[in-house]
C-alpha cells in the first residue's frame, strides 16, 4: 500500500514541495513502523520503497537545490551593496549624490533576497556599520542646512519688517542663496 501511495505521488504534479516532502516523510515513518517481511521479499521491498522515494523526493531536491542558489545569489548581492558603502567612505559623496547613494543602496539591501540564517546576522551586522557612517555624514549635512536656512529667514523676516523698498534684491538674493542651500532633511526642510 506504501509502495503504491508512493508511485501515485510521482505521478501527482499538482502537489506542493512542502507537501510532497511532508507525505514522503510520513511514508517513511510508516515504512520504518512495518517491521521486516519474509528475507527474500523483505530485501525486494525496501528496495522498492527506496527506489521510489528518491523519484518521488528529485522534484523536492530540485526545488531545494534552486532555493539554495538564490540564497547564495541573495549573498553576493547584500555584500555587494555593503561593499559600495564601504568604497563611498573613503571618498563620501555630498548633498543629493549623498541621498541618492543611500536611497539606493538601502532599496537594493531590501530588494536582494533571503539569505541562509547563519550568514544572516553577520552580513546585517557589516550593513549597519558600513551604514552609519554614512547617514552620519547625511544627519550632519541636513543640520548645517537647517542652520543655514533658519539664518536665511531671520534675515528675510529682518527685510519684511523693513518694507518692501530697496529690500527687493535682497530678497531675490536670500531665495538664490535658499536653493544653493541643499535639503535639510524632510522634517526641517
Amino acid at each position: 500500500a506504501l509502495i503504491a501511495e508512493l508511485q501515485a505521488l510521482i505521478a501527482d504534479d499538482t502537489i506542493s514541495i512542502s507537501a510532497r516532502a511532508n507525505q514522503l516523510k510520513q511514508a517513511r515513518a510508516q515504512w520504518n513502523t512495518l517491521g521486516r517481511a519474509d528475507a527474500e521479499l523483505d530485501e525486494a521491498l525496501n528496495q522498492q520503497f527506496n527506489q521510489l522515494s528518491e523519484q518521488a523526493f528529485a522534484p523536492c531536491r530540485e526545488f531545494y537545490a534552486e532555493q539554495d542558489q538564490l540564497r547564495a545569489q541573495a549573498a553576493i548581492s547584500r555584500q555587494l551593496v555593503i561593499d559600495t558603502l564601504l568604497a563611498a567612505q573613503t571618498n563620501p559623496p555630498q548633498g543629493r549624490v549623498l541621498d541618492t547613494l543611500l536611497q539606493q543602496q538601502q532599496l537594493a539591501w531590501q530588494q536582494a533576497g533571503a539569505v541562509g540564517r547563519e550568514q544572516f546576522g553577520a552580513l546585517q551586522q557589516a550593513y549597519k556599520e558600513a551604514l552609519a557612517p554614512l547617514k552620519q555624514l547625511q544627519q550632519q549635512a541636513y543640520q548645517q542646512a537647517a542652520t543655514a536656512k533658519r539664518q536665511l529667514i531671520a534675515q528675510a523676516t529682518a527685510l519684511a519688517a523693513e518694507g518692501l523698498g530697496p529690500q527687493v534684491e535682497q530678497v531675490k538674493l536670500l531665495q538664490q542663496q535658499w536653493k544653493q542651500i541643499g535639503f535639510a532633511g524632510s522634517k526641517l526642510d
